[in-house]
């Protein structure tokens, strides 16, 4: 299968979405842990009030914050990468 030259990331913005991953990835990784053992008791809010309050550390913009895929999606440049952690993977993938 072909990608079409708009849907290709440089190099360098690859690079700028493996380090917002290599600093996020610590606290959603510690915060889906703890959502699956407390999910039926604690407040989906409280969650994203973490990850907000921990993203103004990088200046990338929050677009969304996710249950499922529990994560995050972010404005790089033009781009939206999203950062998704589940039992079987973490990582990133362009989604804009």
């Amino acid at each position: 299968m072909k990608t079409a030259p708009q849907n290709v990331m440089s190099l360098a913005d690859q690079d700028k979405a493996n380090a917002v991953s290599e600093q996020m990835m610590p606290l959603l990784s510690n915060l889906w842990g703890r959502w699956q053992d407390e999910k039926e008791y604690e407040d989906w809010r409280d969650y994203e009030n973490a990850i907000r309050i921990a993203v103004p550390l990088h200046p990338h913009p929050i677009i969304k914050i996710s249950k499922r895929p529990f994560g995050v999606t972010f404005a790089l440049g033009k781009y939206h990468i999203q950062l998704y952690i589940n039992a079987n993977t973490c990582g990133w993938k362009r989604v804009k």
